[in-house]
């Protein structure tokens, strides 16, 4: 019996962890998780986000623009740069509700933005829009521009502002959308 006590005894002292080994596990997961975090790039991953919301809304609004453009034969007329959520915004007028149920709204708009060379020198985010003087009837356009100012330059690279047709053409002579952070779309043809 005093044979099985002490067996007994060795087999609950190997059962378990020992504090300084629990600290050592929990030391290592800690610093395991934080090199995680760290190459993660939360702040990128989020801005990287916002910017491809920013270019499936301009994607939006164009499709709204072309639509309008098949039953009027012309553009929404502003020969000056607007945010589109402004409350007498020529494009949200002429477009919401009957092209697209309202107007998308930019993850930050209103805030500080990273380049201000953009659509007229602004210096907040928003989606902008500029036409050519008005043509024919009614005074529609027949081209615009349609802009955000995105957070990662690189993401402004396919559809640089400064490389679209009606800028490098001078189809629109007020095209000051110079920046490496101006994102745009224009009328198809």
């Amino acid at each position: 019996m005093k044979h099985f006590m002490r067996a007994n005894k060795q087999i609950k002292k190997q059962k378990g962890f020992t504090l300084i080994e629990l600290m050592l596990v929990v030391l290592i997961i800690g610093i395991l998780s934080g090199v995680t975090l760290s190459v993660i790039n939360i702040k990128g991953i989020q801005s990287k986000s916002r910017d491809a919301r920013r270019v499936g809304d301009l994607k939006k609004m164009q499709t709204a623009l072309e639509l309008y453009y098949s039953d009027y034969r012309g553009y929404p007329m502003k020969s000056t740069w607007e945010n589109v959520n402004d409350s007498l915004s020529v494009l949200s007028l002429a477009i919401v509700p009957s092209y697209i149920s309202k107007m998308p709204l930019d993850p930050l708009e209103g805030k500080a933005t990273p380049d201000s060379n953009c659509y007229g020198g602004v210096s907040a985010h928003g989606y902008y829009y500029i036409t050519p003087d008005c043509v024919g009837t009614g005074c529609l356009a027949g081209r615009y521009i349609l802009g955000a100012v995105v957070e990662i330059e690189t993401s402004a690279s396919d559809n640089l502002c400064s490389q679209l047709t009606n800028c490098l053409q001078g189809y629109i002579s007020n095209c000051n959308c110079g920046g490496n952070y101006c994102y745009a779309v224009e009328n198809p043809l």
